[in-house]
């Protein structure tokens, strides 16, 4: 790996003599400086990884993943190397092979150019790597995908592999590096997918560490390094004193032998907020942990999902410095006496899982009101979203109260048993019917209190008080629950709190009540819809980050992050990539649709249409149609074009949408923008409904989207695109020569990039 990056490895005795001369500096009364903090923390830790597995180490399995951070760690602080080149030259990938793979990338480019690793062990990872199957998981190692194809996590790493091998096998480059920062971009506009995961942010962390260190690229090493500062202005913002409370997607429960819904400290991201931040607990004590045990044979995967002890050690073994910006951010919210957070986020969970089927939308929104002493934070439920689902891979916490001083303990909503048995294609559950306002928030489902969590009846409520931090809680009829929080830092006792909370009153399926600074609070339980002092409040989709802290227009791809004596923005401007080429035009013709090469990926396994009115003033002749297919691996779409319908009801309307031309099939696998053309061309009227419509079976090829009206384009504005449930989605059929009269679909709000090209026709 000699033309990448090198990193350097400081030999252990300077960074003691470092150590030793911090300690005489801090007792004389002198500040250290964050970047001598980390690395009195990074020493630490390593320290404990070196001697407390050193102790394991004889009964570890072969795929333990405490092994690999032992021998990192070795090899990091010069110790045993013969031990860790030995442990290196026979290691092999776990079930989830990208887990491992990212961890031996990481130990050959940290010592691949070093002699602390034997010969035989570099060329053993050397193998590994450049013999990585680009095709694994649909080809997610070579191309992005949004959504992400597997899942957000799998996709980076098996993409940041990918790089690595291609570079060993001496493949161009270019390509590849635009998908990487195709990838990191979108998370500037859009958001993390995995959002809220105890578990999922690490290992999409250790990646981006990877590609910030060590990518062949100077614009995707800042780039990924930046987004993991974003990663961690999110935890500083959101969190109290470390930990992430809320609500929180693709987790996993007691019934997969962990504890991530139940309990705030069992978080894999909290040793690396420790690290950078100095708040948390780095390691867990499973001790007390009602004998949860430590992952084991295989690293932290989908045959093992526990907790690892060793969660930190990416970061651990690199000179990165997040932002220093971040620093006096988390400060500053630690003081507030109270924090206001809303963002819009993907839909989470397993991509192939949510509801609507094919379409998983951007539009939910986070809400979190924090103070020192409590965290309340919740999912808005948002009807026009779609569900996720829930399974054994996506549990979902929709919201939740956590208590710093004992972050083990957590009261929250959840879904029945008999909702959890459903299966992922059941999306009947209720508990993600949510409202927060301030620190009051109304939420259906039954009621968890974790780790010995109780209360105490006051004045008709459930009175939770944990440390400094106050919770109120009262069941309404129809297994509603109404909590309230605050905590002692504003009210002398915990009755004074209760004495200044309204009783919720439930009439005509709405339910009133007030918060603690005297807003009036409605909730329509059917809809949701929240009226806040006699005014209905919309649901803040239009940003990505909102707080006086941390602020960003949603698809904007700029982030800023503001303290008292400073502001910084992350943009992606240097992440963006040259827009896939369109179809060249002649002289007097012009794209009718929407000619857009950026969005969203989904399944091409549908029959789906996009409409909107002919020129008005003229008419016009159908030379060719085409459509965006990002990503396509050897199947075929059908394209047509209809006119007629109605604009408001569908095609099938009134007078139902004549065929225009059938274009036939796209060629098997062509990606990019493909166009079928007419040998002639077709005759258009003027000011006539036209659809442009596109079939296909197959969830090997995507076509892109935007999930709301973005930027001009030609399709009617009030409506997006038409799903059909009346014609065969096989592209080796023909379509019909009529709309069909019966076709039960229904018009969505997603925009496709697709297109006509027209040309004026003389009058």
């Amino acid at each position: 790996m000699h033309h990448l990056r090198r990193h350097s490895c400081p030999r252990v005795s300077l960074l003691m003599i470092v150590l030793i001369g911090l300690v005489v500096r801090s007792s004389a009364g002198a500040e250290m400086s964050w970047e001598a903090e980390i690395a009195a923390r990074r020493a630490e830790y390593l320290k404990w990884i070196v001697d407390e597995f050193g102790k394991l180490e004889s009964s570890m399995k072969p795929l333990d993943g405490r092994a690999w951070s032992l021998n990192q760690a070795r090899l990091f602080l010069n110790r045993d190397v013969g031990k860790a080149s030995r442990y290196f030259r026979k290691v092999e990938l776990t079930f989830d092979a990208d887990f491992m793979g990212i961890r031996l990338l990481k130990t050959l480019l940290d010592f691949g150019q070093t002699d602390r690793l034997s010969k035989g062990a570099k060329e053993h990872l050397t193998e590994i790597i450049r013999r990585w199957p680009m095709e694994r998981r649909n080809g997610i190692s070579k191309a992005a995908y949004w959504p992400p194809r597997f899942t957000e996590n799998h996709d980076l790493m098996h993409l940041t592999i990918g790089l690595f091998s291609e570079h060993l096998r001496g493949q161009p480059l270019d390509a590849h590096l635009n998908e990487l920062k195709r990838s990191l971009s979108w998370r500037y506009e859009r958001g993390f997918y995995e959002w809220g995961s105890h578990r999922y942010q690490l290992h999409y962390s250790n990646p981006l560490l990877v590609l910030a260190s060590y990518a062949p690229d100077e614009d995707l090493r800042r780039g990924a390094a930046n987004l993991f500062s974003v990663l961690l202005a999110e935890r500083a913002v959101m969190s109290v004193g470390g930990y992430l409370g809320g609500p929180g997607m693709r987790s996993y429960g007691r019934q997969r032998g962990c504890d991530y819904l139940d309990n705030n400290r069992y978080d894999s991201f909290v040793p690396t907020v420790w690290l950078a931040f100095g708040v948390g607990q780095p390691r867990f004590d499973f001790a007390q942990s009602d004998d949860l045990l430590p992952a084991g044979d295989g690293y932290g995967n989908g045959r093992d999902p526990r907790l690892n002890q060793d969660e930190a050690m990416f970061l651990a073994t690199l000179r990165l410095l997040p932002h220093p910006i971040l620093r006096p951010l988390l400060d500053e919210v630690a003081r507030r006496p109270e924090m206001i957070y809303t963002g819009r986020r993907a839909a989470a969970g397993h991509p192939f899982q949510n509801a609507p089927a094919g379409n998983p939308r951007s539009q939910q929104v986070l809400y979190y009101y924090n103070t020192p002493h409590v965290s309340l934070g919740s999912l808005q439920y948002l009807p026009h979203a779609g569900k996720m689902s829930v399974s054994s891979n996506s549990r979902p916490r929709f919201m939740s109260v956590l208590f710093p001083e004992r972050p083990e303990q957590v009261l929250r909503t959840r879904l029945s048993e008999a909702e959890l048995r459903a299966g992922v294609n059941s999306y009947d559950y209720t508990a993600d019917r949510v409202v927060q306002y301030r620190e009051w928030v109304i939420a259906a489902g039954g009621l968890s209190a974790s780790h010995g969590l109780v209360s105490r009846e006051v004045d008709g409520w459930d009175l939770f008080q944990v440390g400094r931090g106050l919770c109120a809680h009262v069941s309404l009829e129809g297994g509603w629950h109404v909590f309230q929080v605050s905590d002692l830092a504003r009210f002398r006792d915990a009755r004074t709190f209760v004495a200044a909370l309204t009783m919720p009153v439930m009439r005509d399926g709405q339910v009133e009540a007030a918060t603690l600074n005297g807003d009036r609070v409605r909730v329509d339980l059917q809809t949701m819809r929240l009226r806040v002092n006699g005014e209905e409040q919309r649901p803040p989709t239009g940003k990505l980050h909102e707080s006086p802290w941390m602020n960003s227009d949603y698809w904007s791809g700029r982030i800023t992050i503001r303290t008292k004596d400073r502001e910084v923005t992350f943009d992606n401007s240097a992440l963006r990539v040259a827009p896939i080429g369109l179809p060249e035009l002649v002289a007097g013709q012009t794209r009718w649709g929407k000619p857009r090469s950026e969005g969203a990926a989904t399944h091409l396994a549908h029959v789906r249409a996009m409409s909107g009115l002919s020129p008005r003033d003229h008419d016009t002749l159908l030379r060719s149609v085409s459509i965006m297919i990002p990503h396509n691996k050897g199947v075929a779409a059908r394209l047509a074009v209809y006119a007629g319908g109605s604009l408001e009801q569908g095609p099938q309307a009134v007078s139902p949408a004549q065929l225009l031309f059938d274009f036939g099939e796209t060629p098997l696998g062509k990606s990019g923008w493909v166009t079928l053309t007419h040998p002639t061309g077709v005759r258009i009227p003027a000011n006539t409904p036209i659809w442009l419509a596109w079939k296909g079976a197959s969830r090997d090829a995507g076509v892109l989207y935007f999930e709301e009206f973005t930027g001009h384009d030609d399709f009617q504005p009030s409506r997006g695109r038409w799903d059909s449930t009346a014609i065969d989605v096989d592209p080796g059929e023909p379509w019909p020569l009529v709309w069909p009269q019966d076709d039960g679909g229904a018009f969505e709000g997603a925009r496709y990039c697709c297109f006509l090209t027209l040309e004026k026709l003389p009058q």
